[in-house]
């Protein structure tokens, strides 16, 4: 039923800075703000080494438009690094960026701390022989591309006029397995109800790594005075690919991507009829919002 985002998923909690090539490999990929452990060491001749008493700096960064976040500005948060013994590292102990040294105990234990925000970054680990890098990324392992282009209609992205500013429709709807079966069943649901519609309008679900679904891109929004904060994840109950959003009839771009928009209430109702939760399924007027779990996420 859906075609699987192939990543490189493994969360790895021990890892070594290594003299590799600078490039996006996306492993290990860490849910937001769950925190796990790297080391970071010296570089003797080009490679990571032993050293004692050596001075680094450590420091989290963003692989820009990663994630369907097509703006650099304002920049994204990147997550939060910890020093394990305060000791080896200047005050502030934590940051996005720390400046440590190996001490006695030959290199840097610190623990990462995962953003809110679904993108890639890498770490910098730099000192007098130079620099290595390590690349990661935040977000979710179990969301799914969902889409079923026999039934549904893709609107909210660039090429619909949706200007939400997250790119293409394509970007938009990645869910659980549970979510998404849930919004499929209902879906058919609906149309064995209303005989001769065929296809109905699908928006927000969440972005390929979930997170917060950020539009700060879009003219006007992120300026004085501002409508949202950057970052601020407009669209939170998106973040975990449990929710979607589907057209009403008041929607002209659903009308003219060639979809038919519901009755909300009456689409709302097969939602839960196939595991929405009611207090979390919204009559949002233009469209019906399911949500096919508790919020519990950390957004």
């Amino acid at each position: 039923m859906f075609s699987k985002l192939t990543l490189l998923v493994t969360l790895v909690m021990a890892i070594v800075f290594v003299s590799t090539a600078f490039g996006q490999t996306y492993s290990p990929m860490a849910p937001p703000q769950v925190m796990w452990r790297w080391t970071a060491d010296c570089l003797v001749d080009g490679s990571p080494a032993i050293v004692y008493n050596c001075p680094i700096t450590i420091s989290s960064h963003p692989f820009y438009y990663t994630n369907a976040h097509l703006h650099s500005y304002p920049y994204p948060p990147t997550s939060t690094l910890y020093c394990i013994n305060s000791y080896q590292c200047a005050s502030p102990y934590y940051g996005q960026t720390i400046y440590a040294n190996t001490s006695n105990v030959g290199f840097v234990p610190f623990n990462v701390c995962g953003s809110l925000v679904g993108q890639a970054e890498y770490l910098a680990n730099t000192g007098t022989a130079g620099s290595t890098y390590s690349d990661y990324a935040i977000g979710y392992t179990d969301l799914h591309y969902n889409d079923h282009p026999e039934i549904w209609v893709r609107i909210g992205g660039s090429e619909t006029g949706g200007g939400t500013n997250h790119g293409s429709t394509y970007y938009n709807r990645y869910m659980t397995s549970n979510a998404a079966y849930g919004l499929y069943y209902a879906t058919y649901q609906y149309l064995l109800n209303n005989p001769g519609i065929t296809h109905l309008c699908t928006n927000d679900m969440a972005l390929p790594f979930g997170g917060k679904f950020d539009i700060c891109n879009a003219p006007g929004l992120c300026t004085n005075p501002v409508t949202y904060a950057p970052w601020a994840s407009p669209h939170s109950q998106h973040d975990r690919g449990t929710a979607a959003d589907v057209a009403g009839t008041a929607s002209q771009q659903c009308t003219n991507a060639g979809g038919s928009g519901v009755k909300v209430a009456e689409f709302i109702s097969a939602c839960v009829d196939h595991g929405a939760y009611q207090q979390y399924s919204l009559n949002e007027s233009n469209h019906a919002h399911c949500g096919f779990s508790i919020p519990s996420w950390p957004h």
